[in-house]
């Protein structure tokens, strides 16, 4: 048993690195199709002596547009291709465990997830090229110089601090989705709490891998913790754990494996 265990963390830490991967991937490819389209921007109008400030104006806010829709479309056709994959490696997964496919996924629900996620990195970029816009705008109209890394750093920086935390989250939690729909058509309603335990956890994932020994909890104890302030960020710990970037996670375990490990359930005390 030890050494299934072993086995299944070991492809539970494959999924999260290629997750890793192709977040790493998706934000690489947006930024490089930012830089690019500001480059060719700043030389289109510098090459324009003939249009007036306003008809530039007017250019730059076509152009930035025709950027926002193509980031959008990138953005969801990645995510969809990341959450194909996040469906099937949790059938993987639990097949590796002996499980049967269990009940197909909800696929309305599966697409508002998709929506609302697609749209929630959507707005982030579009506030960046906005940015990008007005700033190209105001050199425009006080007829300054372009300073392309005046430009771009600032956007590229904020890409990489939030966008960067943004995606790999929803990502996380999307797979934590799908691994709680397979645990319910499952009949599996403990959870085991798993996670480094070092100085980089959080407050929050430290109480939750110590209060217990071992961590595991049943779902109306999570429940209880989440209506008690939960992790502090807004975010379903039983999806998000500790919240943004977090490390941890819930993992639902069988009645007979907690107990094998020491755990108590309401009908043992």
């Amino acid at each position: 048993m030890a050494e299934k265990d072993k086995e299944t963390r070991q492809k539970i830490k494959k999924i999260d690195k290629t997750r890793e991967l192709r977040s790493s991937a998706l934000i690489g490819s947006i930024v490089s199709d930012i830089q690019k389209s500001v480059l060719e921007t700043i030389l289109e109008i510098e090459r324009d002596t003939v249009s007036t400030p306003i008809e530039k104006l007017i250019k730059i806010n076509e152009i930035s547009s025709v950027l926002e829709l193509q980031l959008a479309s990138k953005v969801r056709a990645e995510f969809i291709q990341q959450y194909r994959a996040e469906i099937k490696a949790m059938d993987d997964l639990y097949a590796g465990l002996g499980y049967k496919k269990v009940t197909g996924y909800d696929s309305a629900t599966l697409t508002a997830i998709l929506d609302f996620d697609v749209d929630k990195v959507s707005k982030n970029l579009q506030a960046y090229t906005t940015d990008i816009r007005d700033t190209l705008s105001k050199v425009i109209l006080t007829g300054g110089s372009f300073d392309i890394d005046q430009l771009i750093n600032p956007v590229t920086n904020r890409i990489d601090g939030v966008l960067v935390t943004e995606v790999n989250t929803l990502f996380a939690g999307f797979s934590q989705t799908v691994n709680i729909k397979k645990a319910e058509d499952l009949g599996l309603d403990i959870f085991q709490y798993i996670g480094p335990e070092d100085d980089l956890a959080r407050d929050f994932c430290r109480d939750i891998l110590t209060n217990k020994d071992p961590a595991i909890y049943s779902i109306q104890e999570i429940q209880e913790i989440e209506n008690s302030g939960g992790n502090g960020q807004g975010l379903p710990i039983l999806q998000y754990g500790g919240g943004y970037n977090c490390r941890h996670s819930f993992a639902p375990i069988s009645r007979d494996r907690a107990i094998g490990l020491g755990y108590e359930d309401d009908e043992d005390r």
